[in-house]
């Protein structure tokens, strides 16, 4: 009598529950592509798993691919690195702190188009129920703040501006945040420019 050959069942990984969890982290993505999206965008190559079937390997890459984000921040929080790489001088070469501006948005338009004084003077004057979010810091020469901030319902681009003593054609910069994946944006600060990676 042959005995039975007794297989592993391979556990059973649902879709729409990692799909859930990602839409829990960031309920502010209703608006452009949410994580349950990149969820499929990475996952839908082949056959969609289900319940009874599928390959390991599809399973494995829909598990990895849909908390990958959960865990490493790219849903729900914006983790920013904000650093004087060239010193702001004065007219005589001496190092200078910078006043930094930073903005969650909801449209970039009126950022785009301001100009440096009239954003430096009265920027919720000028982004009116654009701004989301807000925060001034200083920064000194040679330094980095990092900082760690919840992303705002509705947010859809982070915007910097530095109010250098003698503004450069960089002094201001537009994120769009449905482009990142982890929502980690790295700002150099310059003598006269921003540069944002």
């Amino acid at each position: 009598m042959q005995r039975g050959v007794s297989k592993s069942r391979t556990p059973r990984i649902h879709f729409d529950t990692f799909a859930n969890r990602c839409r829990e982290a960031d309920p502010s993505m209703s608006n452009g592509q949410s994580c349950s999206d990149r969820c499929r965008l990475v996952t839908y190559e082949g056959e969609r798993p289900t319940e009874e079937g599928g390959s390991t390997g599809r399973r494995l890459l829909l598990l990895v691919t849909c908390l990958f984000p959960l865990f490493f921040g790219a849903c729900g929080s914006l983790k920013l690195s904000v650093q004087s790489e060239v010193p702001h001088r004065d007219a005589e070469g001496k190092p200078l702190p910078v006043v930094v501006r930073l903005y969650q948005l909801s449209n970039k338009e009126r950022f785009q188009k301001g100009d440096f004084l009239s954003l430096a003077r009265s920027d919720h004057k000028v982004l009116e129920k654009d701004i989301l979010w807000r925060k001034e810091i200083t920064l000194f020469p040679n330094s980095e703040l990092v900082l760690k901030e919840e992303r705002k319902k509705g947010a859809e681009y982070f915007g910097v501006m530095a109010l250098f003593r003698e503004k450069g054609k960089a002094w201001r910069q537009v994120v769009d945040l449905n482009k990142l994946w982890t929502l980690s944006v790295k700002i150099k600060i310059r003598e006269r420019e921003i540069i944002v990676d």
